[in-house]
């Protein structure tokens, strides 16, 4: 997998996972397997530094979620973006804000966890 900023691949599948009914918001979601076959994606890690030192993945965009207000600037606006943190839930709320600015945004269900068990490429240890 190539991690880029721009892409001319077509889309990856994409599933809505509703919330309540009476809740018209919605999030598009994909799975690690689907989002690895996929050349050209920005790939947006939104877990604490601590957790880059045990797993993480290769070009990956890390801005850990309590700074992505501040470092919004650093997302591109011109590619779909795909989030991602340990399970899935810090990366869905990056994923509802980003959208909210109008930024092309899917959550990579069950995070860094999920890419693990599906035997998606990794980078083990130490960031340094």
């Amino acid at each position: 997998m190539g991690i880029v900023i721009a892409s001319t691949a077509p889309p990856a599948p994409r599933r809505t996972r509703g919330t309540d009914p009476k809740d018209r918001t919605t999030m598009q979601e994909i799975t690690p397997t689907e989002v690895n076959e996929l050349d050209g994606v920005v790939i947006l890690d939104v877990r604490e530094p601590h957790e880059l030192e045990r797993a993480r993945i290769d070009g990956a965009l890390h801005i850990p979620l309590g700074e992505l207000v501040a470092r919004v600037d650093e997302v591109p606006r011109d590619a779909t973006v795909y989030t991602l943190c340990h399970i899935g839930g810090r990366s869905a709320q990056a994923a509802a804000y980003l959208e909210s600015l109008g930024i092309d945004t899917v959550n990579i269900s069950g995070g860094i966890v999920e890419w693990h068990r599906q035997g998606m490429p990794l980078m083990l240890g130490s960031t340094e």
